[in-house]
């Protein structure tokens, strides 16, 4: 007799337990979709104190530290969570934290093992085009250009107007060496988001792929763009030839990289502000650190562009340059 109201009341606190867990959670997920992440954590945790099992709960952690940008705490909270979550209940929650942990390996630079945590979440859930999306770029990453564009292609049946979509097609088109296929693919971006002067910089970086000089016409790259013509990209006082004329006259070249013998094009994104003026910049295409270095500093010292326009107002624009060292004879 004993035994059995022993029994009946460690069954009481624990369906006691478990509802203050569900609670919590409810109080949780509620916070979470508000976007209020700090609230919602101490609810989780809360969860889990109560009941150490409630892997669910686990998950939403993973995913609010990814957003958080710990990635490193991410990581180990949807690991976890993604091996004993059921996926029968919970298919559709299941294929978002392993979404979540392909994005988090990503962060991480571990991109197989983002491949293979993306592929688990669409085994999952075939229609999420996120993962897909995301795969798809992971591929483009280890240049496995022919599966990047198997996800592509889907993603664009389920969402033709996705932008992302059209950018990470044109470069896995310059991977596959489709040159007419990747400008295509920027312009469809360039259409569907005019606003953004950016794209124009795909289609200059598609057409250098496709030259081994890396020595584009950036006016011709302008012109041919019909469909987004409200943007204007920057132009060097006299023109491109000018330009390179005045990157070769200003470089000095590193000793360290004379003695190593190292020559090439370095690809420097410009930052070009409304009076046409190089503001900011980064490095796309390296070389060595040394010439990286010099590429970026001869690139703050170019003269004043005019500055592009967006329905004849100026405005900033990240415009893509080459810098190319020839050693000298």
């Amino acid at each position: 007799m004993k035994t059995k109201r022993l029994l009946m009341a460690i069954c009481a606190v624990a369906l006691a337990v478990t509802a203050a867990a569900q609670s919590r959670f409810d109080q949780g997920v509620t916070e979470f979709t508000a976007r209020n992440y700090d609230a919602a954590l101490t609810h989780f945790q809360g969860v889990l104190k109560a009941d150490p099992t409630y892997h669910l709960a686990q998950a939403y952690m993973g995913i609010i530290k990814y957003r958080q940008n710990n990635f490193h705490e991410a990581l180990e909270l949807l690991d976890k969570a993604s091996g004993e979550i059921d996926r029968k209940e919970n298919g559709p929650f299941l294929s978002n934290v392993y979404y979540h942990l392909g994005l988090t390996h990503e962060q991480l630079a571990d991109t197989a093992s983002a491949i293979s945590a993306l592929s688990n979440a669409i085994i999952i859930d075939p229609t999420n085009v996120d993962c897909r999306l995301e795969r798809a770029i992971a591929f483009q990453n280890t240049k496995n250009y022919d599966a990047a564009l198997d996800d592509l292609n889907e993603v664009l049946r389920a969402r033709p107007d996705d932008v992302t979509a059209c950018v990470a097609l044109g470069y896995t088109q310059v991977g596959l060496h489709n040159r007419d296929a990747a400008i295509e693919a920027f312009k469809k971006a360039a259409t569907l988001d005019a606003a953004n002067a950016e794209h124009y910089n795909d289609v200059v970086t598609a057409l250098s792929a496709f030259n081994p000089d890396m020595s584009v016409d950036v006016e011709k790259t302008e012109r041919d763009i019909t469909e987004a013509d409200n943007v204007v990209l920057p132009k060097f006082p006299g023109g491109t030839q000018a330009m390179n004329k005045f990157i070769g006259e200003t470089i000095v070249y590193p000793e360290k990289a004379l003695e190593a013998r190292e020559a090439g094009t370095v690809v420097v994104d410009c930052l070009i502000d409304k009076t046409g003026k190089v503001t900011e910049t980064k490095v796309v295409k390296i070389l060595m650190a040394e010439l990286d270095d010099e590429a970026r500093r001869v690139c703050m010292q170019l003269p004043p562009f005019e500055p592009a326009t967006r329905d004849g107002a100026p405005v900033e624009c990240w415009l893509q340059i080459p810098v190319k060292f020839t050693l000298p004879k």
